[in-house]
């Protein structure tokens, strides 16, 4: 699948941030399924954060 995203980190506090992520999905790569005469289609996204050297996960978000 082609994606692209993108990152951004907000500070909260001296030591402590937000990370604003988003993500382009081509339409072209999403399973839609006809459901009541609508199409549908669900996306599962599951993020970490990781520490600068990788080592070790600092946050993780999972959405459907």
């Amino acid at each position: 699948m082609s994606l692209s995203t993108q990152a951004r980190r907000i500070p909260q506090d001296d030591s402590h941030y937000y990370l604003s992520v988003s993500l382009v999905i081509p339409g072209s790569q999403i399973p839609f399924v006809l459901a009541k005469d609508k199409d549908s289609a669900t996306i599962d996204v599951i993020g970490e954060a990781r520490t600068a050297d990788s080592k070790f996960a600092i946050g993780h978000q999972r959405d459907t």
